[in-house]
């Protein structure tokens, strides 16, 4: 039967998010469930991960958590059955599963809004530790001196040639063309990027990610 990945995507974009969807290069059975290095990388690159699985509550509790075990960030679980929790998950919902036909009625949608609900908790929380041990500079700021001082972003075919994260961002320029010149982008007070942020290449076609040091690591703020 089909698979509510996509509504489910497409769901959280018209609530505000910014999706990417992985097809698991192993998620199939249970013996055959795991991620390969690159897609755990990947997963770790965004804020949080949501795991659309089917409808054998056995499978999910019993083989499928292998897929999000020691995940670096907060693992949310779909699946058919209903369960008040499983192992190693931030959290579960029920009632999805694999569907024979769209989402469409009003009790199919507030499935779908909890989704969103544990979400956005899941987010805050996040915040709330970013409030205790603050980012040295404002991923935002950091965004516009980019902008500023590296034209090419602007240029870029891509809608987001740079997608916001809580403590950074993915920029969507080749990591080896670019990296001295992004991590020698400087602030007016002083110290360039490469002093706030940790820039590493992307899973996702070489592009760039980087992420914003917090006041503990780097020792001062802007």
């Amino acid at each position: 039967m089909p698979h509510p990945t996509c509504d489910v995507a497409e769901y959280l974009r018209r609530k505000g998010a910014k999706t990417n969807i992985i097809g698991l290069a192993r998620g199939v059975g249970r013996r055959a469930a795991q991620l390969t290095k690159s897609e755990r990388g990947l997963i770790n690159e965004h804020d949080l991960a949501l795991f659309v699985l089917g409808d054998f509550l056995s499978c999910i509790t019993d083989a499928k958590y292998q897929l999000y075990e020691d995940l670096e960030v907060p693992a949310i679980v779909t699946g058919g059955p209903q369960c008040e929790a499983i192992p190693h998950a931030y959290a579960y919902v029920g009632g999805i599963g694999r569907r024979a036909k769209s989402f469409h009625r009003e009790a199919e949608f507030s499935v779908l809004d909890k989704v969103v609900g544990i979400i956005s908790r899941a987010l805050d929380e996040r915040r709330e530790e970013l409030e205790r041990d603050p980012l040295c500079v404002s991923p935002f700021r950091v965004m516009d001196e980019l902008t500023q001082q590296i034209p090419e972003i602007g240029e870029s075919l891509s809608p987001t040639p740079i997608t916001m994260h809580l403590d950074g961002m993915r920029i969507k320029l080749p990591y080896d063309d670019y990296f001295e010149r992004i991590r020698s982008v400087k602030f007016i007070e002083g110290p360039t990027v490469s002093d706030v942020a940790e820039i590493t290449p992307s899973y996702m076609r070489g592009y760039v990610i980087l992420k914003v040091k917090t006041k503990s690591v780097a020792g001062f703020t802007l």
